[in-house]
């Protein structure tokens, strides 16, 4: 197989069950925030294995009703020359508790600290967070919508260009969750590989949709791949 890949770009939706908390200090008074406090369950990390000294890793500022994909992307452009520090956003839908709020998504932060400033930043190019004094902790579906910039190699398997420890392959056709859920346990059970996360998502590609899954592991790489979707396709 070879090591070198074609860049590329896809839009596309990441589809994942989540634990969600609710930030209750770190944040501007009154606005709804989530934490993933563990977005990899299962897999080993340095979040799980230091989470003293852990850096926020996903987290989710709930917007009003009235904001779109148009809106954060806009807003987000302007936010990066605002921003002093690095971070990385994408929109997203959040259904918990059968309601069904718009988010930004966002990851890279350097510490909590950040949250509320990052919070201001947006209200100045015109984002407005949901105002809440509800905890939402609990189970919650994330549909993350973006542009996924991927170097795609033979077999169609793709490595994320931005997020080093995420890869993709594509499989035969879309799951319900429950097959897919049910996909994971077969395989996990079958296969002492457990440093692994999955997720469903699906990309646009030529006026077409490719089914696809998300692997997470924290030492990514061809192989580790290549190996996770054998094991998959095996037992679809």
């Amino acid at each position: 197989m070879s090591t070198h890949g074609t860049k590329i770009e896809r839009y596309g939706h990441l589809t994942k069950l989540e634990t969600l908390t609710t930030v209750s200090v770190q944040k501007l008074s009154g606005t709804l925030v989530l934490e993933a406090p563990e977005p990899f369950p299962g897999s080993s990390s340095y979040y799980s294995e230091a989470p003293q000294f852990a850096k926020p890793l996903y987290v989710y500022f709930v917007l009003d009703g009235s904001a779109d994909l148009e809106k954060v992307a806009r807003a987000t452009q302007k936010s990066r020359t605002l921003f002093p520090w690095e971070f990385d956003a994408a929109f997203c839908s959040i259904q918990i508790f059968n309601e069904t709020f718009n988010a930004i998504r966002i990851r890279h932060l350097g510490d909590f600290n950040q949250i509320p400033k990052l919070q201001e930043t947006y209200q100045k190019v015109g984002i407005e967070f949901k105002k809440s004094s509800r905890n939402y902790d609990g189970k919650g579906f994330i549909t993350l919508k973006k542009l996924f910039y991927l170097e795609k190699f033979e077999d169609d398997l793709y490595l994320d260009i931005d997020e080093k420890d995420h890869g993709y392959f594509t499989i035969p056709e879309g799951l319900s969750f429950d097959e897919f859920a049910e996909l994971v346990k077969r395989v996990k059970y079958n296969w002492d590989f457990m440093k692994i996360d999955v997720a469903q998502a699906f990309f646009y590609t030529d006026d077409r949709i490719e089914d696809v899954l998300r692997v997470y592991h924290p030492e990514m790489n061809l192989k580790i791949l290549d190996d996770v979707k054998k094991q998959f396709l095996i037992r679809i």
